[in-house]
């Protein structure tokens, strides 16, 4: 309890993932302070908190 707690992701494409480990950071009485991943992908807008190292677009017809 009272723990602080970092999230660091490869690749953030959806945002399942982070939530799930939101999820689980916050069962265990943990906060979330920060959250990272080497890479997004898709819509950049969604991410603008996430701290990371690129960003990748994805393309459609």
């Amino acid at each position: 309890m009272g723990k602080k707690v970092v999230i660091v992701d490869d690749v953030i494409s959806t945002g399942s993932t982070l939530q799930g480990m939101r999820l689980l950071v916050q069962k265990a009485g943990a906060e979330v302070v920060a959250e990272a991943a080497i890479l997004t992908e898709g819509e950049r807008a969604r991410w603008h908190e996430i701290i990371s190292l690129g960003h990748l677009p994805v393309f459609t017809d």
